[in-house]
């Protein structure tokens, strides 16, 4: 089986599901800077609190990595070249585990609270998991790109 070089383009659904988990980081990012900023505790905000400044800041780091690989697939395509399959298997694993990854962080910086409508959380969290699973599990992922690696 190819690793998807300059002959075979990677499937757009594996490109797909990495632009559908970037809009995951950057809403929770946004629920938790908001509560953060309002929640009180011990007569301050949470958001004062070392630990939850870390999540927030990894949260964000997510954000801007998940953007960024979208980023690049674009710049790539604009300018006629592609990535190869091991290339859109890392960044849709990436972009799936920040995903999941920030989605684990948000509850624990809410402290699991409903500062979401409940069918908008459940809509959110089955959405996460469909980008998780879609276009190949992780373990698919990984195997397209330890096989690109192994071949060099």
């Amino acid at each position: 089986m190819s690793s998807g070089g300059p002959s075979r383009p990677p499937r757009r659904d594996i490109l797909g599901a990495a632009d559908g988990a970037r809009n995951h980081p950057s809403s929770a990012s946004r629920t938790c800077d908001e509560y953060a900023k309002n929640r009180v505790q011990f007569g301050q905000p949470i958001g004062e609190f070392q630990l939850i400044q870390e999540k927030l800041a990894k949260m964000e780091v997510a954000r801007l990595n998940v953007q960024n690989l979208v980023f690049r697939y674009i710049e790539m395509s604009t300018a006629g070249k592609g990535l190869t399959l091991a290339e859109a298997s890392a960044m849709k694993l990436y972009s799936a585990r920040a995903a999941t990854e920030v989605a684990m962080r948000r509850c624990s910086c809410t402290a699991g609270t409903a500062t979401w409508p409940s069918s908008m959380s459940n809509n959110w969290r089955e959405t996460r998991r469909c980008c998780k699973i879609y276009a190949g599990t992780d373990e698919i992922q990984i195997t397209h790109i330890a096989k690109d690696l192994l071949r060099r």
